[in-house]
């Protein structure tokens, strides 16, 4: 079984409002992508990762990273215009590139069973919750790590009223890595470029479109996203 985890850190980070990109900004002692990073690398099913990023920084994350990460186990890729195709960016980089020592036309390609995909910037990644995703995605084929939402939640419309009370004990917040049987989510980037739907809200909803219902487990309140500044010291 083979398990590459993508690392999504090609945005602008705009709702910072710091004026610096998120992923490098240091946090603990060390940049706050290099976090996610090494936790995925300390999970033994975790073969490489890849890194989505805007174009040019490669060589800038390259000198971030400490000796104990091995750079073989590292693949940079540009990122695209939306989260959504720089995930597809990396998804097709895994798709066509060859294993290591085999020339680009053989046959045998180094092509993962599951993917992860994760926020650069949820730095406080637990290992037993890719463990967890990871062993849901291999029973169910596409897995994600789930939190309860404590208040109650409202549709409002764009007159600002309220139009719907859903009961909040069936909505859950989203978290990542969210993991995939990787041909299948691949086919799901696929379609889902064909017929122009860029606006989905993450990766399982690209997945339940085109394939089956997504399986969760336990997710963390820890696992929280980096969007805005004060984020960094909650």
């Amino acid at each position: 079984m083979k398990v590459v985890a993508i690392i999504t850190a090609a945005g602008s980070s705009k709702r910072l409002g710091t004026g610096k990109k998120k992923e490098y900004i240091h946090l603990g002692g060390k940049p706050v992508l290099l976090w996610s990073m090494e936790t995925f690398l300390s999970v033994e099913a975790v073969e490489r990762l890849v890194v989505t990023l805007p174009r040019g920084d490669a060589g800038k994350v390259e000198r971030m990273l400490p000796e104990h990460i091995p750079a073989e186990r590292i693949s940079f890729v540009e990122g695209g215009r939306t989260r959504q195709l720089s995930v597809f960016n990396a998804l097709k980089f895994l798709a066509e590139a060859p294993a290591k020592g085999r020339p680009n036309d053989e046959p045998d390609r180094n092509i993962p069973d599951i993917v992860l995909i994760h926020d650069g910037a949820r730095p406080w990644i637990e290992k037993n919750i890719i463990e967890g995703v990871i062993h849901g995605t291999l029973e169910y084929g596409a897995c994600i790590p789930v939190i309860e939402i404590p208040d109650a939640v409202k549709v409002v419309g764009d007159s600002g009223f309220i139009l719907a009370h859903p009961p909040k004990n069936m909505l859950f917040a989203a978290q990542t890595p969210q993991g995939f049987n990787f041909n299948e989510i691949l086919t799901a980037h696929e379609n889902a470029f064909k017929d122009g739907y860029d606006n989905a809200q993450d990766d399982a909803e690209l997945y339940s479109t085109f394939f089956h219902p997504v399986y969760t487990v336990p997710g963390s309140k820890r696992n929280r996203k980096i969007t805005y500044k004060e984020d960094l010291f909650k």
